[in-house]
């Protein structure tokens, strides 16, 4: 029997047997772009990059979640050794809808934990970000990295299809908001 066929269905992508049974574990490194840029590649994701190595993926309008999206990802801390996913929407709101979405965002919290939403005030315009934020001072593997980024983009994706279902306006909405 081939090596190959003695690992099971549900072994991590990150682990593989190799010659003799042993089992070669996933490569722990210090968090770069070059990882970010891997993400992409595997995923097969058009993206833009900064000097830094900070890179934007757009995900394009959807009814069902009534906006496009902007994922950011980069380093962050006085080492860089934060990893910080940032999903904003092309959605913004009145400033009198702000109370109505917090009372939202946090029956939202109530069920999910992940990823943390918040609003910021821009003018007179209200917007909703969607972050997580992981320290990897001690490093991570690929697979890791992208099983990070997959779930907040994952979950920015579900809390803007659940936000879309309660009926909150958005300062574009003319038709139901004039």
């Amino acid at each position: 029997m081939d090596v190959a066929e003695t690992v099971s269905a549900s072994q991590s992508s990150a682990t593989e047997v190799v010659d003799d049974g042993i089992v070669a574990t996933p490569v722990v490194m210090d968090l770069s772009p070059d990882m970010f840029r891997a993400y992409c590649a595997r995923h097969g994701l058009h993206f833009e990059t900064d000097q830094d190595g900070d890179i934007s993926i757009r995900y394009p309008y959807r009814a069902d979640r009534g906006c496009g999206l902007r994922v950011y990802v980069y380093r962050s801390g006085e080492s860089r050794s934060i990893m910080v996913v940032r999903v904003r929407s092309d959605k913004r709101f009145r400033p009198i809808h702000r109370d109505q979405l917090l009372r939202e965002i946090n029956q939202y919290h109530c069920d999910k934990r992940w990823p943390r939403i918040y609003l910021r005030n821009v003018a007179d315009i209200v917007e909703i970000n969607c972050e997580s934020q992981t320290d990897l001072a001690a490093g991570i593997h690929q697979d890791l990295l992208d099983d990070i980024i997959d779930r907040t983009i994952m979950g920015s994706k579900n809390f803007w299809k659940w936000l879309a279902s309660r009926g909150i306006p958005g300062m574009h909405d003319d038709a139901v908001t004039e």
